[in-house]
């Protein structure tokens, strides 16, 4: 003879024992949206990194636009160029480092053209470009996670050597000749 012994285990819940229907079924309301996200979390951290290497390079005279951070400007002056901006974005992991050289409507673009390339083929650690409302621009990127001090400084030296050097080659093609 074999003796089986089941074990049930009912779930019981405090209204099946008052014997009241239940008429209403409430559903779990979602819990609120997190106020900060990932992306926001890792805009901060570069943020505090760009700031704490731009201490640390000794650059005193940028300051932060906007209020979201992730972009800063910083003055420069240099033999040619006189009281420009390098301007610093944050982008998806990279730091882009930016100069508006001329103004698209101050030089003619389609005589320049040509010199620009060839510029552009001898400064290989920056890109020439025109940007959105077709002003000439000098820029180059590099890797936040990467960079360090002395990449940083040679970034921002370099940008503005090249930016410098672009402004007196286009000058030649001004569309306002002095």
């Amino acid at each position: 003879m074999m003796l089986f012994i089941c074990l049930y285990v009912f779930s019981v819940s405090a209204q099946s024992i008052s014997r009241e229907p239940v008429t209403k079924v409430k559903k779990a309301r979602p819990g609120p949206k997190l106020p900060v996200t990932v992306q926001d979390i890792e805009d901060q951290q570069a943020t505090t990194t760009v700031e704490e290497l731009l201490a640390k390079a000794g650059e005193k005279t940028y300051q932060r636009l906007g209020t979201g951070g992730g972009v800063w400007a910083i003055r420069k002056n240099r033999p040619n160029l006189k009281y420009f901006q390098i301007i610093l974005a944050y982008r998806a992991g990279t730091l882009i480092t930016e100069v508006t050289v001329v103004k698209g409507n101050t030089f003619r673009i389609n005589d320049a053209a040509p010199e620009l390339l060839r510029l552009a083929s001898r400064l290989d650690y920056a890109k020439v470009g025109l940007n959105r409302g077709g002003d000439l621009v000098v820029r180059n990127e590099a890797r936040l996670k990467s960079l360090d001090v002395d990449e940083l400084t040679n970034n921002l030296d370099k940008i503005a050597a090249a930016a410098d050097q672009i402004f007196v080659e286009v000058q030649k093609f001004s569309s306002n000749p002095k």
